[in-house]
This record gives structure tokens, C-alpha cells and sequence, in this order.
């Protein structure tokens, strides 16, 4: 059935991102949601291999069939990274931990714990981003250099108004790429797979009420937006939540997951 949602998109100002840097996981108990948790790839340094162990039977599998390492690493580092964080808040050792996918591959965890948590996970060649909440959530981070052409995919993803601020925008790479995350946040918050409605989510900043193919008590949204460094931009989706003042965006490093082990 089609479902009414309203969403309030926006651009985060530097006062509205918490930006923290953590040595120990277990500091992310003390943080507020909605939650998310940056890597950057290139400060672990050929140390990937060691966070195997972490990984399931059924991962290290996975790993062994990527054939280009930074594709390998890639998947070493999100995965481990998900399982370390994920057993901190739910009180289940790593090993324990056990995902699942929805019909979109939307992962999930299937035994969740004492505490209830939904996540989400974007990476680029460079970045991982995991957002984590105690609802629905969807994030995306897109690095513009690598971003495709707006003047050729803008059209199949764009309404009329969006490719028109694409074209005015005085940067046109830079401006697609962040309307393209806000839209997949949103599609991966609510579980569904990048379609022919993705024409349908709004993604200039401001308040919407728009209608989607989809059955879902989940009506309200905010999704919001900002640049994270040289042309990378991260976009987080997440159900309205009154009080919210700050997202929190936390860094770790190479030694806070090896630590782990």
C-alpha cells in the first residue's frame, strides 16, 4: 500500500555534529543516538589482517573471494569494526553475534541482546561509516571525485527541481553527491532497495510529506546532511525523535579495535 511519510531534511551546522574521538568502545555507552562511527581506511596500515579472527567462519569465506586487497580490507574493516561495536552495546561477546539480511539486504542482527539497536552501514574506497540507533536508521557517505556524471544520472534519479539546483549550484559533482546520499539514507533506513522510486524522495533541504509504495508505521523522518571532509559527504536517516540538539559522529582508530582482541 502507499504511505504517506513526512520528512524534514537539513544541513548540519559544525555546533550540530558532536565530533568525538575515542580510544575505548566501551566510551560509546555514554553517547547518545542517533549514533555514527567513522573509519578511515588508510590509518590501519596493512593491520587489517589481524582483526580476522573476529570475523565469523562464514565472513572469512566471504573475505577470501574478493580479488582486488582493497576490496578485502575494505570488508575485514566493516565487518569486524560492526561486530566490536555491536557487542560493546548489546552484551554479547562478538563471537555470539549472528546478522541476517531483509529481502533488500538490509542486515540486521538476529539475536540483539539486552538492548534493542537497528544499524546501518555505508563505506567508500577511503571511509566506513556505521550509524547506529534504537530505530530505524540509513546511512550513506559518497566521495564526489569518485561520484557518477549528474548530467547522465541526475535524469533517472532527480525530479525537475532537484537537477535544476544540481545545475546551479556552482558545483554540480558536489551537489549531486549529496542529494544522492540523502535519498539512499532514507532507502536504507526503511529497507528498501534503490528502485524506480527513488525519483519519489526528496532531497532539497526543507519539510516534505510525499507518497512511497510501502507499508510502514514509521511516517515521520529527518534525514540531515553535511560534508565530512574534502569532497566526501554523509547523509544519515533516522525516525523523528523529539529533544535531538546533536548527532553524535565518533572517530576510532587502528589500536581502539585491535585493543579488542
Amino acid at each position: 500500500m502507499d504511505q504517506k511519510l513526512n520528512i524534514k531534511i537539513l544541513d548540519i551546522e559544525e555546533g550540530g555534529i558532536l565530533v568525538t574521538e575515542i580510544n575505548r568502545l566501551c566510551d560509546l555507552k555514554t553517547m547518545s543516538f542517533p549514533m555514527l562511527v567513522e573509519l578511515d581506511i588508510e590509518t590501519f596500515d596493512k593491520h587489517e589482517l589481524k582483526l580476522l579472527p573476529i570475523l565469523s567462519n562464514k565472513e572469512r569465506q566471504r573475505y577470501i573471494t574478493y580479488q582486488k586487497w582493497k576490496d578485502a580490507r575494505r570488508f575485514i574493516l566493516s565487518r569486524a569494526a560492526l561486530r566490536l561495536i555491536l557487542s560493546n552495546f548489546c552484551d554479547i561477546p562478538y563471537q555470539l553475534l549472528e546478522f541476517s539480511e531483509t529481502l533488500d539486504k538490509k542486515p540486521f542482527l538476529i539475536h540483539k541482546g539486552s538492548k534493542k539497536l537497528e544499524f546501518n552501514l555505508s563505506h567508500t574506497d577511503e571511509k566506513i561509516v556505521i550509524a547506529i540507533d534504537e530505530r530505524a536508521i540509513g546511512v550513506d557517505v559518497e566521495n564526489s571525485n569518485n561520484a557518477a556524471r549528474p548530467e547522465i544520472i541526475g535524469p533517472k534519479v532527480l525530479t525537475t527541481e532537484e537537477q535544476l539546483a544540481v545545475v546551479n549550484s556552482g558545483d554540480a559533482r558536489n551537489a549531486f553527491c549529496l542529494y544522492w546520499t540523502r535519498k539512499e539514507a532514507f532507502l536504507k533506513a526503511i529497507g528498501k532497495g534503490i528502485d524506480d522510486e527513488i525519483v519519489k524522495v526528496p532531497a532539497l533541504s526543507g519539510d516534505y510529506q510525499f507518497w512511497l509504495g510501502m507499508d510502514t508505521p514509521h511516517t515521520s523522518w529527518t534525514i540531515a546532511s553535511w560534508p565530512s571532509s574534502d569532497a566526501h559527504f554523509i547523509s544519515v536517516a533516522f525516525q523523528n525523535q523529539e529533544q535531538i540538539t546533536a548527532i553524535n559522529r565518533i572517530k576510532i582508530g587502528k589500536d581502539t579495535l585491535l585493543n579488542q582482541i
